[in-house]
């Protein structure tokens, strides 16, 4: 099941790289699984950098999200309000998303950005 839900997305995307799933920790699976089955997210990107691992999780701009639950390693839970992440943001007028980078290394988020993006909503940035 699992291998059948990352691969439909690996040729949606036409992608020719190859999912490695023993990379994935349970907590991004579960939250990937968790978001699809409630139609939240609009595609899933996964690739390499430099040897080290990247997700790009797009969601659904047409869903209200007032709460955004991140978990972490360590049991650690952050609940951040959808709204208050606006004020991150200097130009609200050229916000398209938001860049949510967490880092293994140093076990928090180290920070956010804005970016631009056509869909909109969140774009989730993972590193392994």
């Amino acid at each position: 099941m699992i291998i059948k839900f990352v691969n439909q997305f690996k040729y949606k995307l036409n992608s020719k790289q190859n999912y490695l799933l023993y990379k994935f920790t349970k907590n991004i699976l579960y939250l990937s699984i968790l978001l699809y089955y409630y139609n939240y997210f609009l595609k899933i990107y996964i690739f390499i950098i430099s040897n080290k691992y990247f997700i790009f999780i797009i969601l659904n701009k047409f869903k209200n999200l007032n709460y955004l639950k991140i978990y972490l390693k360590y049991n650690q839970i952050f609940y951040i309000k959808y709204k208050n992440l606006f004020k991150f943001i200097k130009f609200y007028k050229y916000f398209k998303g938001i860049l949510i980078l967490y880092s293994f290394k140093y076990k928090f988020i180290t920070h956010f950005s804005a970016i631009k993006y056509k869909e909109g909503g969140i774009l989730m940035f993972y590193i392994y």
